[in-house]
């Protein structure tokens, strides 16, 4: 394995003064004057701040092992200062690199964090894709977080962020000062404990779309669930629609009339509520029977045939 120590003005530069940087620190926290290497074009002394007006690169001929590796038994083993501190790119000619990796240790009873951001804007990421001579930035993932003993799986979306876990949560949102045990087996787990009446666990807006969409295959899409008696497990502000729901009508001196709603599946749990939408003196709902399976119906009985037509306003519950 051969390193080509040379210079560049390139925008792919590695991490440009992160070793002067770090070792500066170093020797600042021990109480020892810094001293300053010569221009550019000198070796990088390790143990003493290296100054150059150029960017230095490390080129590694080989592929395997990294191509620079900083070891310290405990604190920072690199520090990148700047207007972007750190940049990391992937060249991975099938897309499948990752620019910036973090490892968080674990140790019985305690754990560590692979990557940490913090300040006006702790961590940004970016995804490219690239396809064929030109740069698309419609997919790739901007950060890519997991947690879990297996490889991650190939991704191949156009999304900000991502986050993976093998049973516990994939990204977990909180205000506060204590870090929440997320539900097992949960997507994304999202808690505030500030805030009071205004606090939000998690919002979503859309100006004409949908603000947040739960679904499911044979589950329940959305669930609301209130801890205590008095609290409110659904509140709806505005107007609220609902599919199982509609109008049917009672023809001329009819009294009842079968309801085929499309999509309706009916079990022994479900039941309809029917009133009239026309004020008919002597006349009501006498039942409403239900047949159930995947192609239910139902079938609105009164109590005698109407003179005239009639609507009916229905809701079907579980």
């Amino acid at each position: 394995m051969s390193v080509d120590v040379r210079t560049s003005h390139t925008r792919r530069a590695l991490l440009a003064g992160a070793l002067g940087g770090a070792a500066a620190l170093a020797a600042r926290a021990l109480g020892r004057p810094v001293r300053t290497a010569a221009a550019t074009g000198d070796p990088v002394i390790a143990g003493q701040s290296n100054t150059a007006d150029a960017t230095t690169i490390l080129a590694k001929s080989e592929g395997g092992f990294p191509a620079l590796d900083v070891d310290t038994p405990s604190g920072t083993a690199i520090i990148g200062r700047g207007s972007l501190g750190v940049q990391g790119e992937s060249h991975d000619p099938q897309g499948l690199g990752t620019g910036v990796f973090g490892l968080g240790g674990f140790v019985e009873g305690g754990s560590s964090i692979g990557v940490h951001g913090d300040g006006d804007t702790g961590l940004l990421g970016t995804g490219a894709f690239f396809g064929g001579a030109s740069l698309s930035w419609a997919l790739g993932v901007g950060m890519y977080g997991s947690a879990s003993d297996s490889a991650p799986p190939p991704v191949h979306l156009g999304a900000g962020v991502i986050g993976q876990s093998d049973e516990m949560a994939g990204l977990v949102g909180f205000t506060g000062l204590e870090a929440p045990q997320p539900t097992p087996h949960t997507g994304i787990y999202g808690r505030s404990t500030t805030g009071g009446t205004a606090g939000r666990g998690l919002a979503g807006h859309c100006p004409q779309g949908i603000g947040l969409l739960g679904q499911t295959d044979t589950g329940t899409g959305v669930r609301a669930y209130a801890g205590q008696p008095a609290g409110l497990a659904l509140r709806v502000s505005g107007r609220a629609a609902f599919d199982r729901s509609g109008r049917a009508t009672i023809a001329t001196n009819a009294s009842s009339v079968t309801v085929t709603p499309p999509n309706f599946y009916a079990t022994s749990s479900t039941f309809v509520l029917a009133t009239l939408q026309q004020n008919r003196a002597g006349v009501h709902v006498q039942s409403v029977v239900v047949t159930t399976g995947s192609a239910g119906r139902f079938t609105i009985h009164l109590n005698k045939p109407v003179p005239a037509a009639t609507s009916v306003a229905w809701m079907a519950v579980n």
